[in-house]
């Protein structure tokens, strides 16, 4: 019974991390020398979390949470590098009224008892523009380590300040967070 998510921009998905420093021209003082480095906000109009589930054995079925939001450092030294992300739980949209009711409930989701879905990292490990982020996944009240691949996208200054892009999925157990309901339709 496994599911995939994607995130980054969850996922694809893809996270726009949006500068929170002061933006500095190229060679000015204080400026890192990795033009990326700093402290971003997901920019959560342009960010988003898809998930896929494998649906009665023959067919992948997709969905995603419209509210994403969080931080992330980026810094040449891997050690420094963090991200945290939050989904609201509520934002889950699967294109139908009455399954988007249905994974709100107790079965899968239970938005009422937990309301947030989070990503906090522990470590990153870096390699060009691939990140391995190690951290905790808290969902539906439980919570467990997970290795995020991530791929940097770009990075650009814009007029709305300095965009930093992501992209990463994982695949984890839906039942390690006591989702088991439809075991047989949904999930492999």
């Amino acid at each position: 019974m496994r599911s995939l998510l994607i995130l980054l921009p969850v996922c694809g998905a893809a996270l726009l991390l949006s500068h929170s420093a002061e933006t500095r021209p190229a060679g000015a003082p204080g400026r890192p020398t990795d033009p990326a480095a700093g402290s971003y906000v997901i920019d959560s109009g342009h960010s988003g979390a898809l998930f896929r589930v494998k649906h009665v054995g023959v067919s992948n079925f997709w969905g995603r949470f419209n509210h994403v939001s969080g931080s992330f450092e980026l810094a040449e030294d891997a050690a420094k590098c963090s991200v945290q992300v939050t989904i609201e739980a509520a934002s889950v949209d699967t294109n139908s009224e009455g399954r988007d009711k249905h994974v709100k409930g107790p079965d899968f989701f239970n938005v009422k008892e937990y309301p947030r879905i989070t990503f906090v990292s522990q470590k990153v490990r870096v390699d060009g523009d691939d990140y391995h982020v190690t951290g905790d996944l808290t969902l539906v009240g439980e919570t467990r380590e997970v290795t995020i691949p991530m791929t940097k996208i770009g990075e650009a200054s814009t007029r709305m300040g300095d965009k930093c892009g992501f992209e990463g999925e994982f695949t984890f157990d839906r039942k390690d967070f006591g989702m088991s309901a439809l075991a047989g339709a949904l999930g492999t």
